[in-house]
C-alpha cells in the first residue's frame, strides 16, 4: 500500500500509515454508499529510508520489493465490492 500511495498519489508514507489506509479500504466494504471514512496519516516515511524504503535492505531479508502493477492489482483487491473505489486521489 505504502508504494501503491507514494506512485499513485504523490504520498510518501511509512508503515503504520499505509496499514491504516488498508484497514479503512476493508472496512468501506461493510458501509453503506454514500458513508464518509476518515483514516489518519500518522507517519511519514522519512524515518523508514533505511529500511521499509530500501530496496536493497527488502532484497536483503529475501523479501521482494513490489511492482507498480502489484501495488495497484493489491489495491483493486482491497476496493473489491466497494462501489464509491479507492477515496482520494488528485483526479476526483
Amino acid at each position: 500500500m505504502a508504494h501503491y500511495l507514494m506512485q499513485r498519489e504523490g504520498l510518501f508514507v511509512g508503515s503504520s500509515s499505509a496499514m491504516n489506509v488498508v484497514a479503512t479500504l476493508k472496512y468501506a466494504r461493510e458501509m453503506p454508499p454514500g458513508s464518509t471514512l476518515v483514516t489518519v496519516l500518522c507517519d511519514s516515511g522519512q524515518r523508514h529510508v533505511t529500511r521499509f524504503w530500501s530496496r536493497e535492505f527488502i532484497e536483503g531479508q529475501d523479501l521482494r520489493w513490489p511492482a507498480f502493477e502489484e501495488a495497484e492489482a493489491q489495491v483493486a483487491g482491497f476496493a473489491a465490492g466497494c462501489d464509491r473505489g479507492v477515496a482520494g486521489g488528485a483526479d476526483r
